[in-house]
């Protein structure tokens, strides 16, 4: 069994190592080494890895227990005119619809519509710490990966012309997937701020118990927004954590 005579480590990364003599150097193989051993790097996932998981993990129950309760909630205002309950309200394009829509429910089903707006102010708090913790943790694992194959490259002479170029290939991916966590990040953060002014909007409307069309639209158009952008940060998190976990 060998090992890495420098002690090195690079997670999913592989390594073809030499030996050196006064004559040739002769290659003995690939090698995979895990960064748990590369002294560097252990220090660094030493740092704050355990708490945010655990604030990931807490925000994550905390949201779907929001998310449960907000679904509930949106049961008692589902009608014929709203079929989807708010949601039918978000996404009214025209202002005839949302105040039939409004119409539609009695006095309790409209203090239900603006508790459970209220409610998801705190729901997209909680959701959007969630998502952008599991975009950073994919983007710091990544990075960790670019630390240690940049390590190997500059600690270790062990580069034949081809294999040199695979590996600068495999960083550059690497690179690329570290800029799309943060685009996913982004996402995130821009889904959040639509859904936030989507909520007031709509309670300003619920409130005044009439519809104008600049708010109506504008909901609208903001409703569509978060959930493009939150699909669209959640497919990326979902296939960094695919390819740090399995490939």
């Amino acid at each position: 069994q060998l090992a890495c005579p420098l002690d090195l480590g690079c997670h999913s990364v592989e390594c073809t190592v030499f030996i050196c003599c006064s004559e040739h150097r002769t290659r003995i193989g690939h090698l995979m080494f895990d960064t748990d051993y590369h002294p560097y790097l252990f220090e660094k996932r030493q740092q704050g890895t355990s708490s945010p998981a655990i604030s990931l993990f807490l925000f994550g129950f905390l949201s779907i227990a929001l998310l449960t309760t907000s679904l509930l909630i949106n049961y008692n205002l589902v009608n014929d005119h709203a079929k989807f309950g708010i949601v039918s309200l978000e996404i009214a394009f025209s202002t005839e619809q949302a105040e039939l829509i409004m119409a539609s429910w009695n006095d309790f089903q409209v203090k239900l519509a603006t508790f459970q707006l209220g409610l998801d102010f705190l729901f997209v708090l909680c959701y959007t710490f969630t998502l952008v913790s599991w975009a950073f943790h994919e983007h710091r694992t990544i990075q960790e990966k670019i630390d240690a194959q940049s390590s190997l490259k500059i600690w270790m002479n062990c580069s034949v012309q081809s294999r040199s170029n695979e590996s600068e290939n495999g960083l550059w991916f690497k690179k690329a997937l570290a800029k799309f966590a943060i685009f996913a990040v982004c996402c995130f953060v821009l889904g959040a701020v639509c859904d936030c002014a989507e909520n007031v909007g709509l309670l300003l409307q619920i409130l005044a118990s009439r519809a104008t069309s600049k708010w109506t639209i504008a909901c609208a158009i903001f409703s569509y927004t978060k959930f493009t952008c939150a699909s669209i940060g959640s497919i990326i998190c979902a296939s960094l954590f695919v390819k740090n976990r399995f490939c």
